[in-house]
C-alpha cells in the first residue's frame, strides 16, 4: 500500500487542485453591488487567477506523475519521437516512414528525454507549493478591496493558513523521518552550553518584565496610539491587520499582537507592553542561533549576554510601540539565511524566504533585510562563480517561493499603492524635503560637508553622540564605554574578513540601516530607527571581540589556555551587564526622560481621573478644546466619557471607551 501510495500521490494532489476551482472560483467577481449577474458573499473581493493556477498545477502533478512512472514513458517515448519527426518532415504526395529514418528522429527523443529528465529531477515537495500559493493569492487580493464590508478576518484567517501550510509541507516530512532519532538527538544536546542558554533567556525576560507596568512612564504617547488601535480590534473592529500603512505609517499586524494581549491578560499598560517583552527576549535566543550559525558557540554565548543586558535594547522592550520587531526578524534572518548556506537542504531553504516576507508587516527599519539577503546571496555567486546557484537551484527557488507566500498581501497592497512603501522616507529625507539645500545655506559648508557630518552622527550615536530622541532619550550614546571598545575590536575584525559571507552579512545590514534610517534623514539622529542593526550587529560584534580578545591573551599566557578565554569573556560580559543595568534601572528611569511635557500632564490627568467609576462624564473647560490627540490618556481612561466644553461652546465628546469622536455634542 505504501509504495503504491509514492506512485499515486501527485494524481491525488492534482484532483485535490481541481477540486478547489470551484470552491476558490466562488470567489472570484467583484463584492456585491447593483447591476446583472451573479450575487457573491457578502465582502469577497475580485480573485481572478486562482483557477488558472490551480488547473496549471494540477498539469504540472500530471506530468510529474508521467515523467516518474518510466515504464509509460519509455514506452512511447521512441515512437513520440519518431512520430513527431514524420509529421514534421511530411509534404503532400510524400510517403511518411516512421521508421525509416530513426537518426533524425533522435532529436526530437533527446528533446523529449531531456524534459522527462527535469521533471525527474524535480524535488516532490515543489509540487505542494501552488497550494499555500493559491491560499497566498487569495487573501492578497481580498486585503485590497476597500468596501466597509470587507471581509478582512477571512483574509487573515487564508494567509496565516497559507504560512502554516508551507511550514507543514516542509516540517512534517522531516517529524517523520527524526521521530525515532528523538532520543538520540536529545542525548547529543551539550546540555552545558543549554543551561547558560537558559540563563542568558532567563535575565533576558527578567529584566524586561520587571515593573513593567509602571516603568518607563509616563505611558508614552505612541504607546498610546499602539494600545488604542489594539483596543479596538480586541473589542470587535476589524480593520485589515495585513494593511503596511500610509496614513499609520507602521504595519498595523502589531495591533493584532497588542490586542491577543488585552483578551488574554486583560486591558492595561502592563498587557500593552508585554507582546514588546516577548519579542526581545526572543531576538536574544534567535540571536544566539544565528551567531552559532554564524561563527561559533563561544562567539554565540556572548554576543546573546550583551544583546540580553544592553540598556538601549532593554528599553525598547518594554515599550509598547513596533521597533523591537525589527531586532527580532533581523536575528530571524540571520539564523535562517545561515543555516540555509550551510545545510544547503530544500527545508533550510524555505523558511529565510517566508522569513524575508514577514519583514513587511513588522517594521520599517527591518525593510533593510531583503537587500542584505540579496548582497549575501550575490557574494556567494561570485565567490563560488556561479557554483552555488547551480548546486542550490532548487534551494533558491523555493526560498522566492516561501518569500512570495509571505510578501503577497504587502505587494499587492505596494502595487496598488507606490507610496507604502517610500512615503516614510519621501517625508523625512534630507533631499526632497530641502533640509540639505537649507543646512548649506545656514552654514555655508559644501552639500557633501553636510552629508559626511550626517553619517558621522548616525554611526557615532553607538559610542560618541547621545540619543536625545523622545522615545528614549538616554542623553548617552547606545554603548557603554566597555562594551564601545569590544564593539570596534570586533567591527575591525570583521573588516579584515569582509570578503567572507559572515562578516559580509553584517555589515550589509549595519551599514544601509544607518544610512537610510539615520544619515539621510533629519536631525537628531532617532534610536528606534536603527534597532533593525543597532542591536544584534551591536551584540555580535562585541560578543566576537570579547573571543577575539580573549584569544590573544591565551596566547600570551600560555598556561591559562585552557580558563583564560572562558574567564575573560565571563568577566567582561559582567561588567557589561552591571554597567548597562544600573544605568537603565537607576540613572534613566529616575531622570524621567521619557516622553515628557504634554505627556507628563496627561498622565498627572489619567492619575485623577481613575479615581472615577465609568458612571461620571469628565469636563474640560477652556479657550482651547481639550487635546484630543493625547491617545495615551484616552486609552488610560477608556471608561469615561471625555467631554470637552470651550469657552462660551457647546460641550462636545471626545472620547467614548477611550477612543475620539469627533464633533459630536453632547
Amino acid at each position: 500500500m505504501t509504495q503504491q501510495w509514492h506512485k499515486l500521490w501527485p494524481l491525488l494532489l492534482a484532483a485535490v487542485y481541481i477540486a478547489l476551482i470551484p470552491v476558490l472560483a466562488d470567489l472570484e467577481g467583484a463584492p456585491p453591488g447593483p447591476g446583472p449577474g451573479p450575487r457573491l458573499a457578502p465582502a469577497l473581493a475580485d480573485v481572478r487567477g486562482v483557477a488558472y493556477l490551480l488547473g496549471a498545477s494540477a498539469v504540472g502533478c500530471l506530468l510529474f506523475w508521467l515523467a516518474k512512472n518510466l515504464n509509460y514513458s519509455d514506452r512511447f517515448l521512441g515512437a513520440g519521437g519518431e512520430l513527431l519527426e514524420a509529421i514534421g518532415g511530411w509534404r503532400p504526395g510524400r510517403r511518411a516512414a516512421l521508421g525509416s529514418d530513426l537518426a533524425s528522429a533522435g532529436s526530437v527523443s533527446a528533446v523529449l528525454s531531456l524534459g522527462v529528465g527535469a521533471l525527474r529531477g524535480l524535488p516532490p515537495l515543489v509540487l505542494w507549493l501552488p497550494l499555500p500559493l493559491s491560499l497566498s493569492w487569495v487573501a492578497a487580493t481580498m486585503t485590497i478591496d476597500r468596501m466597509p464590508s470587507a471581509d478582512y478576518d477571512t483574509a487573515l484567517g487564508l494567509w496565516l493558513g497559507a504560512l502554516a501550510l508551507f511550514a507543514a509541507v516542509f516540517l512534517v516530512p522531516l517529524a517523520v523521518e527524526n521521530r525515532q532519532k528523538l532520543p538520540a538527538l536529545v542525548r547529543a544536546i551539550r546540555w552545558p552550553e543549554a543551561a547558560v542558554v537558559a540563563l542568558i533567556a532567563a535575565v533576558a525576560f527578567a529584566v524586561r518584565f520587571i515593573d513593567l507596568a509602571d516603568s518607563p512612564g509616563p505611558f508614552h504617547i505612541d504607546e498610546g496610539d499602539t494600545a488604542g488601535f489594539a483596543l479596538d480590534v480586541a473589542r470587535g473592529v476589524r480593520e485589515n491587520f495585513l494593511d503596511v500603512g500610509v496614513d499609520t505609517i507602521q504595519p498595523t499586524l502589531f495591533y493584532s499582537t497588542v490586542a491577543l494581549s488585552f483578551k488574554v491578560f486583560g486591558t492595561g499598560v502592563w498587557a500593552a507592553r508585554l507582546p514588546s517583552v516577548l519579542l526581545g527576549t526572543a531576538s536574544v535566543l534567535l540571536l544566539y542561533l544565528a551567531l552559532r550559525e554564524m561563527f561559533d558557540r563561544r562567539v554565540a554565548l556572548a554576543g546573546a549576554a550583551v544583546l540580553a543586558v544592553l540598556h538601549f535594547h532593554v528599553h525598547y522592550s518594554r515599550v509598547a510601540i513596533i521597533n523591537v520587531g525589527d531586532t527580532f526578524m533581523a536575528a530571524l534572518v540571520l539564523f535562517w539565511a545561515f543555516r540555509a548556506i550551510r545545510t544547503q537542504k530544500l527545508l533550510d531553504f524555505a523558511f529565510p524566504g517566508l522569513s524575508i516576507g514577514l519583514v513587511y508587516y513588522v517594521g520599517i527599519g527591518a525593510r533593510v533585510l531583503p537587500l542584505a539577503l540579496v548582497l549575501v546571496l550575490a557574494l556567494l555567486v561570485v565567490r563560488t562563480r556561479g557554483a552555488f546557484v547551480l548546486r542550490n537551484f532548487w534551494g533558491l527557488a523555493i526560498l522566492a517561493a516561501g518569500f512570495a507566500i509571505a510578501f503577497l498581501p504587502a505587494g499587492l497592497q505596494f502595487e496598488q499603492d507606490s507610496r507604502r512603501l517610500s512615503q516614510r522616507f519621501e517625508n523625512q529625507n534630507i533631499f526632497d524635503t530641502g533640509w540639505l539645500d537649507q543646512q548649506v545655506a545656514l552654514t555655508g559648508r559644501s552639500e557633501a560637508h553636510v552629508v559626511w557630518d550626517q553619517i558621522q552622527q548616525a554611526f557615532g550615536i553607538l559610542v560618541v553622540y547621545d540619543d536625545s530622541i523622545q522615545h528614549f532619550n538616554a542623553g548617552v550614546p547606545l554603548l557603554d564605554g566597555v562594551s564601545g571598545v569590544f564593539f570596534v575590536v570586533g567591527g575591525v575584525y570583521a573588516l579584515l574578513h569582509i570578503f567572507q559571507p559572515r562578516f559580509f552579512a553584517l555589515y550589509t545590514l549595519l551599514v544601509p540601516t544607518f544610512i537610510l534610517g539615520g544619515a539621510l534623514l533629519f536631525l537628531p539622529i532617532q534610536s528606534h530607527r536603527l534597532l533593525a542593526a543597532a542591536a544584534p550587529v551591536a551584540a555580535a560584534f562585541i560578543g566576537l571581540g570579547l573571543v577575539v580578545t580573549a584569544d590573544a591573551v591565551a596566547k600570551i599566557v600560555p598556561r591559562w589556555r585552557t580558563y583564560a578565554p572562558a574567564a575573560v569573556v565571563g568577566v567582561v560580559v559582567l561588567v557589561i551587564a552591571v554597567m548597562n543595568l544600573s544605568f537603565y534601572f537607576g540613572t534613566y528611569l529616575a531622570s524621567d526622560n521619557f516622553g515628557g511635557g504634554i505627556q507628563r500632564n496627561g498622565a498627572a490627568v489619567a492619575d485623577q481621573l481613575e479615581q472615577f467609576d465609568d458612571s461620571y462624564a469628565v469636563y474640560f473647560f477652556g479657550v482651547e478644546r481639550f487635546n484630543a490627540n493625547d491617545v495615551a490618556l484616552l486609552f488610560r481612561t477608556r471608561d469615561k466619557v471625555l467631554v470637552d466644553v470651550p469657552e462660551g461652546g457647546q460641550p462636545m465628546v471626545t472620547a467614548v471607551g477611550g477612543r475620539k469622536v469627533r464633533d459630536v455634542v453632547d
